[in-house]
């Protein structure tokens, strides 16, 4: 009998605990509107305090479409395409997302390749003010000067608008060659009409290939990514957008973590009321784990980081605040003989963890992408990619919070 696939497997043993009067699994299967050969979801809050979810979802004629649906903790709503291209740039770590910015008000952003440069490629984002039934024409935000590649995109509310950053390199040789390439950390903003209303360089020299992420507080915006230095030390750093204006918090927590190379491993951001939390993996003194950094004053201090140092983890770090300022942290880990698990902890107000939890088993390499997670009431939804030989699609859970046991 060949083996069953993990997401089938929980949704069996998920039905046995119910039909039998026992509690619910821990881990249950949950269908969703991703089609065969879908794959690298992404997952964000609605207005209303229910979920978004994005995906990439291949046509005919080589046309790659960026799909997103709305569950609301019970059911899906019929799928919407936020774009379609023949010459969209499909890459594992760098996925598109669409997010509601504010009711009804949708941005989705994605990838083009360059014609003049194989590794070249640019920014395209479109809004929408029906929720996602029409969506403008492609608009390229503005460049700082001769960009080569463009990627790494996050979304969060500017007034009635949304703003955007974004890594920007540079061809610091006048020539394409990844060597020679410098990467800025860049904003802009747009009004629900497209109008561009701002634009700023956050950074001058950031990793050039981390994932940014951003989380809105009461009169600010963090946005967190990678550093890098002149001495290629490549830690974890902030800066917050306070009264439209940009300035630098430094560096969060610090690694000292030298790599002459991209980690391609960007941080997690999230906040509940005055805590925001981080996570992130490191491989500093040619050791593999996940840290975790916590502030309950909003950001204007951060705690000692925690480390996670059993297994073998590989990154792609996701993370959830509660209410009562515990944490809920996402990570791949690698596992026997050949393959990787997707792990969720829970982490108590003083950083002591509880039991990991196996959401899934994946494939260790960049079929599987970066796994997300968000809270809808006491749950969590989990997205990730399923990849068997050339088969991929896109799969989703639901975790119960009290799984995530308390140390």
């Amino acid at each position: 009998m060949p083996a069953m696939p993990n997401a089938r497997l929980f949704a069996v043993l998920f039905m046995l605990t119910a039909c039998g009067g026992e509690p619910a699994a821990p881990v249950a299967a949950l269908d969703n509107p991703a089609l065969s050969g879908s794959r690298y979801p992404d997952l964000s809050m609605t207005p209303d305090g229910n979920l978004r979810m994005s995906w990439l979802q291949p046509a005919a004629d080589d046309v790659e479409l960026v799909r997103t649906a709305v569950f609301d903790g019970a059911s899906w709503t019929a799928p919407l395409t936020a774009a379609s291209s023949a010459t969209m740039f499909v890459n594992w770590a760098d996925f598109p997302r669409v997010t509601e910015y504010k009711r009804g008000h949708l941005i989705a952003h994605w990838l083009e390749n360059a014609a003049a440069d194989s590794y070249g490629y640019d920014i395209r984002l479109a809004l929408s003010t029906d929720g996602g039934q029409n969506f403008s024409d492609a608009i390229t935000p503005p460049s700082a000067g001769p960009a080569i590649e463009r990627g790494f995109v996050s979304h969060f509310p500017v007034g009635d608008g949304v703003g955007l950053v974004w890594l920007t390199g540079h061809d610091t040789a006048g020539h394409s060659s990844h060597g020679n390439v410098e990467t800025l950390l860049r904003y802009a903003a747009y009004s629900a009409s497209g109008e561009l209303m701002d634009e700023a360089t956050i950074d001058t020299r950031v990793c050039d290939c981390c994932q940014t992420d951003t989380v809105t507080l009461r009169d600010r915006v963090l946005v967190a990514f990678r550093d890098r230095s002149l001495s290629e030390i490549r830690d974890i750093a902030l800066a917050e957008q306070r009264a439209g204006a940009w300035r630098s918090l430094g560096v969060a927590a610090a690694d000292g973590w030298r790599m002459d190379g991209c980690p391609v491993n960007g941080p997690a951001v999230a906040a509940n009321g005055n805590t925001v939390a981080l996570a992130w993996y490191t491989a500093a003194a040619d050791t593999p784990a996940i840290r975790i950094a916590r502030s309950t004053d909003r950001a204007n201090s951060f705690s000692e980081t925690t480390l996670h140092l059993g297994g073998e983890p590989l990154g792609r770090t996701d993370i959830v605040v509660l209410a009562n300022a515990e944490i809920l942290v996402s990570w791949v880990e690698r596992a026997a003989p050949d393959g990787a698990r997707l792990v969720v902890r829970r982490y108590g107000i003083h950083g002591r963890p509880g039991p990991e939890l196996e959401v899934a088993r994946l494939r260790s390499d960049r079929a599987s992408g970066f796994p997300r997670m968000q809270r809808i009431g006491d749950q969590l939804l989990v997205a990730w990619t399923e990849a068997s030989g050339d088969d991929m699609q896109v799969r989703t859970a639901l975790v119960q919070l009290d799984a995530l046991a308390r140390n």
